[in-house]
């Protein structure tokens, strides 16, 4: 974290800067603390002489230096904090625009090796809530991940995924590939059996086509016993003859058949557990603790792996909720700025 001196010194000395060289500066922070020039020149539409212009003059100020110029011309900030304070200057909605520009800049600068860039894709896609790219790509990563035996990455850019495509589904219900495909990662990826369940089941409402539909059928099928196996209520009906069982065609057919009317209750008595709850409305603050919180807040210290929407999940029993959790800790300066240990005030 910057502290508060040097961080106020910092945003004094980028705010004498001209209204174009600011702009510059914080363009230049959303391509990253390395900034290729061929990128930014992409991401801003002026000619190339007045950003060459302009770059002199940040470099002359001390803010950006040269720090290659083969095979491609590049910049780096001169300090982290500078990097960190520029960034954090800009208001919201520009940033997330720039972020969204940056996913047209690379795809097309990049075009014959996109491959490479999956993880920079996946990072400026989600930030600026291109959600369809922001899931294709982050789904990308995961797999790029596992394949280097990065698990813990693998599972994370997975997640991010997953959140991608709830996001998709929320400003768009309807769109059964979204649903199909986080239904995937949550089933594959992931070992999430319920969101798995619900997304399978919202894509076969909707999916007209046999040869899908059989598929999703199948996934289902398979993912709701691997759900089901994990309840103690399996283990009851479990005996010594369970291998002569699984042999036998008939027996299972019955047997999974009680297992998943039981599924559909416990699953009832899951989402009852995770329904919000309603919370007194606070009493007035008394002058005598004007700060004092509401008697329903409450605390959250970050996980592994956790992401916003994932705390939102636990928390509230619905991952849309996360804006408010983002809004009730102002030191948070966007869903991602998250810390393994982190305590969060939960609203």
């Amino acid at each position: 974290m910057v502290p508060p001196s040097v961080q106020a010194i910092l945003a004094a000395r980028i705010d004498r800067l001209s209204s174009d060289d600011k702009q510059l500066l914080q363009a230049a922070s959303v391509v990253g603390k390395d900034v290729p020039f061929v990128l930014l020149a992409a991401l801003l539409d002026v000619p190339e002489d007045a950003l060459r212009a302009g770059l002199a003059r940040l470099q002359a100020s001390e803010f950006l230096y040269e720090a290659a110029l083969f095979p491609e011309l590049e910049y780096t900030f001169k300090h982290a904090l500078t990097h960190e304070v520029a960034y954090g200057g800009m208001l919201l909605e520009r940033r997330r625009v720039l972020h969204a520009r940056m996913v047209q800049a690379i795809e097309s600068q990049h075009a014959d090796r996109l491959a490479e860039q999956v993880e920079r894709l996946a990072h400026h896609a989600f930030r600026g809530e291109v959600w369809p790219k922001a899931a294709q790509y982050a789904r990308q990563a995961g797999d790029r991940a596992a394949a280097l035996c990065a698990d813990a990455d693998a599972v994370a850019h997975y997640q991010r995924a997953a959140e991608a495509y709830e996001e998709a589904l929320r400003l768009d219900p309807s769109n059964p590939d979204a649903h199909f495909k986080a239904a995937v990662i949550y089933d594959k990826k992931l070992d999430q059996f319920l969101p798995a369940i619900y997304h399978y089941e919202a894509f076969l409402k909707m999916e007209s086509d046999p040869e899908k539909s059989k598929l999703a059928s199948d996934f289902l099928n398979n993912v709701q016993f691997q759900y089901v196996a994990t309840l103690p209520q399996f283990k009851k009906l479990a005996n010594p003859d369970t291998t002569k069982l699984q042999t036998d065609n008939d027996s299972l057919r019955r047997q999974i058949s009680d297992l998943k009317t039981e599924l559909v209750r416990v699953r009832s008595e899951k989402m009852a557990a995770a329904a919000p709850v309603a919370v007194a409305r606070p009493r007035e603050k008394t002058s005598a603790a004007p700060d004092a919180a509401p008697p329903s807040a409450k605390s959250y210290k970050v996980q592994k792996g956790d992401g916003l929407q994932t705390i939102a999940r636990k928390m509230y029993g619905d991952r849309t909720k996360w804006r408010a959790i983002l809004k009730a800790n102002p030191q948070l300066k966007d869903a991602e700025d998250l810390r393994v240990g982190q305590v969060l005030k939960i609203p």
